[in-house]
């Protein structure tokens, strides 16, 4: 019973928060939403925009503290796989931190570098997050949308990110995960969501055309060590180090 309510208020909140905007694009075809230029253009506009409500639009993509979201159990996700890697002896990465949803985890490491495709996801990071006592540990990396050059090789102990790809071209996940083998330290940690057409929500949400053995041949081959959890989330995988 306490698991229906709960899925219940999910639901709602779900509503209400599709009332402030809608995730969709309405108007593009799936291929166009899941274009760089379209997703740079649409997310940079979001943050800026008049009477725009980033930190409600971010949660409608996962609510880390909400134990039946209706993507899946970010609460579950965030307890058992995000809190234990931010460890005070860790560089991280956030790719595609935005509004920083995820920052306020990720500051336990040592050092934190937020990366997007925009300035504007910083300006409104270092507005937000100026007077967190850990603020001196952000560093931020705009990427162009398919690479981490700027970042040395072995130089990053945990990588996150979380919704981020969802709609990223194939190519540039690809890319990405190149980066990440190359970047990640021999004994680094990884925690990594991809969408996947074997989860139907990944498919409904016209998220980028990935199928799980695509993903398995480009994880396993450039970050052997990984494990792909593919039950966690209606919308997708999540690859783990």
């Amino acid at each position: 019973m306490e698991k229906q309510i709960g899925f219940v208020k999910s639901r709602l909140r779900h509503y209400v928060k599709q009332g402030i905007h809608s995730i969709t694009n309405a108007g593009h075809s799936a291929e166009e939403n899941c274009s760089l230029s379209f997703q740079k253009r649409h997310w940079d506009s979001e943050l800026t925009r008049q009477g725009s409500s980033p930190e409600a639009l971010a949660l409608n993509w996962g609510d880390p503290e909400d134990r039946w979201d209706r993507l899946g159990p970010y609460h579950y996700f965030t307890e058992k796989y995000l809190i234990p890697r931010c460890t005070p002896d860790r560089v991280a990465l956030d790719l595609g931190s935005w509004s920083g949803k995820y920052l306020p985890y990720l500051l336990q490491c040592k050092k934190v570098i937020a990366c997007d495709l925009f300035d504007s996801s910083f300006l409104y990071i270092k507005e937000k997050f100026g007077s967190h006592p850990n603020f001196a540990k952000l560093e931020f990396y705009q990427t162009k949308g398919d690479e981490l050059s700027g970042l040395e090789a072995g130089s990053v102990d945990f990588i996150f990110s979380m919704d981020s790809l969802s709609r990223a071209p194939r190519q540039a996940i690809f890319s990405y995960i190149r980066e990440f083998g190359r970047i990640l330290s021999p004994q680094g940690k990884l925690c990594v969501f991809f969408p996947c057409n074997s989860r139907y929500m990944s498919c409904e949400r016209g998220f980028t055309n990935l199928s799980f053995s695509d993903l398995q041949e480009q994880i396993y081959e450039h970050l052997p060590k990984a494990k792909i959890k593919q039950d966690l989330f209606w919308h997708g995988v999540v690859a783990l180090i």
